[in-house]
């Protein structure tokens, strides 16, 4: 018998998680019954999390809530703050894997499926606990390299135990890039391992031309968090060389006045009424909000090894909403800059912002590099041919 029913379980919200609810979208326009079990903790991601609730009105959505004011997600926060005291002087094998994996059971014994995938580490207990309660199977996807997504010993350890105590049962385990895929292969040989990038469905925009001699280029980056550690300061003290007249930096993500001063520290004071900081908005708005810009900036580092190998959302998010790339050269991101080098300019540690200029100086050239990224966006990084891999590996898993 074929999967029918399909629950995908996540950590996060889903504002945080486009690949969770791309998945969910895809698998439910393929005639699946998508169910999806989230957690949600921020009180500001809940309104974004029900636009994409409202979108998505095939999907069954089934959150579970500790950020909100009300008694309940009150209640539930307590819980969560005890099972840690707890913790410490008590061992619980599941509340050490995730501290709400009472509250998932529940969910789950309530709605059974015939898959059920998992979308973050914590996540994988989970699901691997529901397959075999329920007879059925399990899946995970990886968008990170979990044992090495960080620079701490001890959680990359924690990660590893986890995945090497599940993943040898998985149907299937998926990665957002070639190299996290090789990269579990190393430990999982005999596992299928797909591949399965993070790109965007196409759209054929209607988009502005680049600005006019007169105006400034308008470079872009945005995150959840604005911080210290993601590459812009070292950018902006490279940026702040060139002539402000001719730029605008937009910096979307949530951030203070420390970080904020920290980032135009040495810049000038022309410099900074160039560089705008923007708070966080949800996920539809941020789309539409991109393609007012010019070029993207994909600024990752290659420590810890997962940042090397990992190609994360922003940079097919720029190729979908048609803007020229300036990106430092990692594994992945050289790998996505290779398939389309008219769109990209390529910064290395050391070197200066010298093809940037030539953008500014010649705005046909950065005319030229759009028209390349949208078209890269409709012939290679388009979700559309993408998920089919995702579909295609789903309908050959048969199940009792």
């Amino acid at each position: 018998m074929s999967i029918k029913k399909i629950t995908l379980i996540s950590n996060s919200h889903l504002a945080s998680n486009p690949r969770l609810v791309k998945e969910a979208e895809a698998l439910s326009d393929a005639g699946f019954i998508v169910s999806v079990i989230f957690l949600q903790h921020i009180a500001q991601f809940e309104a974004y999390d029900e636009e994409i609730i409202l979108k998505l009105d095939k999907v069954k959505f089934h959150p579970i809530n500790f950020g909100s004011k009300d008694i309940s997600s009150r209640y539930l926060n307590y819980k969560r703050l005890w099972r840690k005291l707890w913790l410490k002087n008590n061992f619980n094998r599941e509340l050490s894997e995730n501290l709400f994996f009472t509250e998932f059971k529940k969910i789950i014994k309530e709605h059974n499926a015939d898959l059920y995938i998992g979308h973050t580490l914590q996540a994988l207990p989970i699901v691997a606990w529901a397959a075999k309660n329920n007879g059925t199977k399990f899946a995970f996807d990886a968008e990170d390299y979990h044992r090495r997504e960080t620079c701490d010993g001890i959680q990359n350890n924690l990660a590893e135990a986890i995945e090497n105590k599940y993943l040898e049962d998985a149907e299937y385990i998926s990665t957002a890039s070639k190299f996290i895929s090789d990269a579990y292969f190393k430990h999982f040989e005999f596992k299928k391992i797909i591949t399965i990038n993070n790109f965007f469905e196409y759209e054929d925009l209607n988009q502005p031309k680049v600005a006019k001699d007169t105006s400034p280029i308008k470079i872009v980056w945005f995150s959840q968090t604005i911080g210290l550690n993601r590459g812009l300061k070292e950018f902006i003290a490279k940026l702040a060389l060139l002539n402000s007249d001719l730029f605008e930096l937009h910096l979307r993500g949530t951030s203070d006045e420390f970080i904020r001063a920290q980032l135009l520290d040495e810049v000038s004071v022309s410099w900074k009424n160039k560089i705008l900081f923007h708070d966080q908005c949800s996920p539809k708005k941020l789309n539409l909000w991109l393609r007012g810009f010019d070029i993207g900036l994909a600024l990752e580092n290659k420590i810890p090894i997962n940042r090397d190998m990992c190609i994360t959302n922003k940079i097919f998010q720029y190729f979908s909403a048609g803007l020229a790339i300036i990106a430092t050269p990692t594994k992945g991101q050289n790998w996505v800059t290779d398939k389309a080098k008219d769109a990209c300019i390529m910064l290395a540690d050391n070197s200066d912002l010298g093809e940037l200029k030539k953008w500014a100086e010649n705005k046909e050239k950065l005319e030229y590099a759009k028209r390349a990224s949208k078209n890269a966006a409709k012939e290679i990084f388009n979700w559309t041919i993408e998920k089919e891999k995702l579909i295609e590996v789903i309908k050959q898993i048969e199940i009792e």
